[in-house]
């Protein structure tokens, strides 16, 4: 099946726009893998907050696994190891 990231994208970014959590957390899993836009973690971490915040309960998880896996990866000066 072919994936049509443009389409996707813009259903998606609609369904942020109108405050809709699990369209956050997609978001922010597109961004986090790096599916049909560039990777971005910083990104993908706002959206699954987005997500929490607009009541997507599930996006919790992913939150607190991407935060924590940033954080291993993170030396006391901020940067990326």
């Amino acid at each position: 099946m072919e994936q049509d990231y443009d389409r996707a994208l813009k259903l998606i970014n609609r369904s942020v726009q109108l405050r809709y959590g699990p369209g956050c957390r997609t978001l922010g899993e597109m961004y986090e893998k790096g599916e049909g836009v560039r990777q971005d973690l910083a990104i993908a971490i706002d959206m699954y907050k987005c997500a929490v915040e607009y009541g997507c309960e599930e996006a919790e998880k992913e939150l607190e696994r991407l935060v924590s896996t940033r954080n291993d990866d993170t030396t006391s000066d901020g940067n990326v190891t």
